[in-house]
């Protein structure tokens, strides 16, 4: 096997009533094809890592979380994101490149969240969860809050370091009570789900906000079917949502809540709908704080199902 590590039961919900709907061999055509285009990686890797694995796909009847089966021991995780991913290439033909409207959105959420904690952001601790190179802790901190972050990949972490975030180690974070702990396309990502969000919720207060967002889609099993008769390179993206060795969880709304309410944390009733309700007062202070069409981005984000956040 590899090393890879085995789930036999959903880590949202924690429920045996799983099924498989989706298996093939990484060293087979299409997978083998995919490491070979989307990452950089070569014959040799393929037969060392992955010689046994498969990239398998088992559906939740409980809670609707589609998982991958298979998921990849720490080794293979660290050459993932510092090898085979390579910072500086990302860095230089992604990140640098950025749009202007990327930085618009996050500064509109950022500037929501401190309005909702009614505090004043010299006041707030943020915890950003998976930080990347720290764009959103960053403009948070521009705003004035005690930004603090976590990350796997040592390049970003220096580059943060650079640029003055506050680096916690996993284990250090229950030390810490967080006003807002936000996980951007992180939950994703876990191999436990629901044991991380646990923790998580031991350093919130009361009146603390967790927020998470994570891809969502609702015609993954149709894009599986297809994606064996597809150049892998075009259909990466088809099956994002569940992307192999990346995307190690598939949610929705309902896995999102149940998971959350197993980890002592409930859905903030703001989002009723995951549509935010707005008070008139409120919107007229926040639209001259970030303009009218900056009130609109936030709110496209807020009706994504699979964009939630939790309090206690």
């Amino acid at each position: 096997m590899n090393g890879f590590i085995i789930r036999n039961k959903c880590p949202t919900c924690m429920s045996k009533n799983i099924k498989e709907i989706h298996s093939v061999a990484y060293k087979d055509y299409p997978l083998k094809k995919y490491l070979l285009e989307y990452y950089q990686i070569n014959e040799e890797d393929i037969r060392n890592y992955f010689r046994d694995a498969r990239y398998t796909i088992l559906y939740c009847d409980s809670c609707g979380l589609y998982f991958q089966k298979e998921i990849p021991p720490n080794r293979i995780i660290e050459l993932l994101y510092e090898k085979w991913i390579n910072p500086d290439f990302v860095y230089k033909n992604l990140v640098s490149k950025r749009a202007f409207s990327y930085y618009e959105n996050l500064l509109a959420e950022i500037i929501y969240i401190i309005r909702f904690t009614k505090k004043q952001p010299n006041e707030i601790y943020l915890l950003d969860i998976g930080m990347g190179w720290g764009e959103w802790c960053l403009m948070a901190k521009a705003l004035g809050c005690n930004v603090f972050g976590t990350e796997l990949s040592k390049t970003r972490i220096q580059y943060a370091k650079k640029n003055g975030i506050t680096i916690l180690e996993l284990g250090d974070i229950a030390k810490y009570k967080f006003d807002v702990i936000n996980a951007e396309q992180v939950f994703e990502h876990l191999p436990y789900p629901l044991e991380y969000l646990t923790e998580l919720s031991k350093s919130m207060n009361q009146d603390s906000i967790l927020k998470i967002n994570v891809p969502k889609d609702n015609k993954i099993r149709y894009k599986l079917k297809r994606m064996v008769n597809e150049p892998m390179k075009q259909s990466k993206y088809q099956i994002k949502f569940i992307a192999p060795l990346e995307h190690l969880n598939g949610f929705n709304y309902n896995s999102l809540v149940t998971m959350g309410k197993l980890a002592g944390l409930s859905p903030i009733k703001f989002y009723k709908n995951q549509v935010a309700i707005i008070q008139k007062p409120f919107y007229l202070s926040f639209a001259k704080a970030i303009g009218k069409s900056m009130i609109r981005k936030v709110l496209s984000i807020l009706r994504k199902d699979t964009y939630i956040a939790f309090s206690r």
